[in-house]
């Protein structure tokens, strides 16, 4: 026979969670409360609101700074894929000036195109960077100015 004792234990205790998720998990729950568009709802949409509101700041700010994340997120990515197009665009002239598999042309390209195909948010910085000095120090031979 189990004792008593054991079923008042609270089984939630070791589950945490962040103050991000939460308001997460409360906005997204506002939010679809909104689009089922029940006036039932209306009472518990409006409670739920104003707590939120006092913990989190207001709804219209969140979203604001939600959509300016997605935003600034576009814009990395096209400019990621920017520099890899001119990356790759670039090797022909480097190709013309160094043979391939010369000291040279890897330090442009130590992995061929593949490291520029495959590039993402935490290498690209590293990818510049090599182009970069690659660049300005061969700039006379490829023609850089």
């Amino acid at each position: 026979m189990n004792k008593l004792s054991t079923y008042t234990k609270n089984p939630f205790i070791t589950i945490s969670t962040s103050k991000l998720s939460m308001q997460k998990f409360v906005y997204d729950h506002i939010q679809r409360m909104i689009a089922v568009n029940n006036p039932l709802f209306a009472a518990i949409i409006a409670a739920t609101t104003t707590c939120w509101q006092n913990i989190f700041g207001n709804l219209a700010t969140y979203d604001g700074n939600l959509n300016l994340q997605k935003g600034f997120t576009q814009q990395v990515v096209a400019k990621m894929q920017e520099f890899v197009d001119k990356a790759l665009d670039l090797e022909a002239t480097v190709i013309s000036k160094f043979k391939k598999d010369t000291p040279k042309y890897k330090e442009f390209y130590p992995h061929y195109r593949t490291e520029y195909h495959n590039a993402t948010q935490e290498n690209i910085l590293i990818l510049m960077e090599r182009m970069v000095n690659a660049s300005h120090k061969y700039k006379n031979d490829i023609g850089l100015t």
